[in-house]
C-alpha cells in the first residue's frame, strides 16, 4: 500500500507563482522555479505546477517554463494548465515533467483521457476536479471555476476514471486559499465513489487540516500557501501527520519528534526544561 503523500502545489498565473483564494484573487509570489526548488528542497513527495491563467488564454502551459523548473526539482512534477492535446502533454513530458494534469478539456472531452493514458500510461495522467458547493450538493466547474460541466459530481469521477484517469486531484473552490481547512464533507462523498489515489486540495491552513483530510479518505493532500508561507511547513507538516497516526515519508535530518504546535500551525518553541538540558556543557579551562 503506498504511503500518504504531501504534494506542494504551485500556482502560476500569467507566468507567475501566486496565492489563489477562491479562484477569483491572486497575490504575486514570484518566479515559479523558484518556489519548485524550495518545495524540492525541503522534502515534498511531490509538486504540482499549474498554469491557472493558460484555459482561460486558449494555450497550454509553457514547455520552457516547465524545463526551468525541471532543472531545479528532483521530487516528481506534474505540470497542468490548458493542456488539450497529446503533442501538447508529449511536448510537456520533453521538457522534464513526469506526469501531465488536465482539466478543462477534459470536461469538454472526456476521451482526451482516453488518448493521453493509451499513450502515456494511466498512471502519468491527474485529472483536476474542480467542485463548488451548492444548495443541492456540488457542482462541477472548469476554466478557473468559470464554466459549468453538464454531469454531476459523481458522474464526473466516474467518467474519468473509466477513461483512464490515473489520480483525482479534488480541488474545493470555496475553500481555496482560506486556510479553513479541507472540506471534509466532500472528500468522503468522493474518496468511496473511485478506486484511484484521490488528491484533496483547497483550504489547508494547518498541519491538523492535512491529517484529517486523510483520515476522510484521501490518498494524498495538496497544499499551496501553507507550505509557502510557514517556516519548515513541510517536514512540520510530515511530522504532525505521521504523529496523527499517517505513515509518512520522513527524510529529513529535521524531523521534529515530540514536536508541540500553535494554533497557527506554527512550531511552538521548547519549554526551558528541555532548552537547558540540549545545551552544550561548557568544559573547565585546562590548567597551565
Amino acid at each position: 500500500m503506498l504511503k500518504p503523500r504531501l504534494i506542494g502545489l504551485v500556482p502560476v498565473r500569467q507566468g507567475i507563482a501566486v496565492q489563489s483564494l477562491q479562484f477569483h484573487r491572486y497575490l504575486p509570489l514570484g518566479r515559479a522555479e523558484i518556489a519548485v526548488e524550495y518545495l524540492d528542497r525541503w522534502g515534498a513527495d511531490e509538486i504540482v505546477l499549474l498554469d491557472i491563467s493558460a484555459s482561460s488564454e486558449q494555450r497550454s502551459i509553457d514547455p520552457a517554463l516547465v524545463r526551468r523548473c525541471a532543472a531545479v526539482c528532483r521530487t516528481p512534477l506534474t505540470v497542468g494548465g490548458g493542456i488539450a492535446e497529446v503533442t501538447a502533454a508529449s511536448a510537456l513530458l520533453a521538457a522534464g515533467a513526469d506526469k501531465i494534469c488536465v482539466n478543462s478539456a477534459a470536461g469538454r472531452d472526456p476521451d482526451l483521457v482516453d488518448r493521453l493514458a493509451s499513450r502515456f500510461g494511466e498512471q502519468c495522467v491527474v485529472v483536476s476536479v474542480d467542485a463548488h458547493r451548492t444548495s443541492s450538493g456540488w457542482q462541477v466547474l472548469t476554466a478557473g471555476g468559470t464554466t459549468a460541466v453538464p454531469r454531476s459530481l459523481e458522474e464526473t469521477l466516474s467518467v474519468m476514471q473509466s477513461h483512464g484517469a490515473g489520480e483525482i486531484l479534488l480541488n474545493s473552490i470555496d475553500r481555496d486559499g482560506s486556510r479553513q481547512g479541507y472540506d471534509l464533507e466532500l472528500i468522503r462523498y468522493c474518496a468511496p465513489r473511485i478506486r484511484i489515489p484521490l488528491i484533496a486540495a483547497g483550504g489547508a491552513g494547518h498541519p491538523a487540516h492535512l491529517a484529517a483530510a486523510l483520515a476522510a479518505g484521501a490518498s494524498a493532500v495538496a497544499a499551496a500557501n501553507m507550505l509557502h508561507y510557514t517556516e519548515h511547513s513541510v517536514i512540520v507538516a510530515k511530522r504532525h501527520m505521521q504523529s496523527a497516526g499517517h505513515a509518512m515519508r520522513l527524510d529529513s535530518p529535521a524531523n521534529y519528534p515530540d514536536a508541540g504546535f500553535l494554533d497557527s500551525g506554527r512550531l511552538a518553541m521548547a519549554d526551558e526544561t528541555r532548552l537547558d538540558a540540549e545545551r552544550f556543557n561548557k568544559l573547565p579551562a585546562d590548567p597551565v
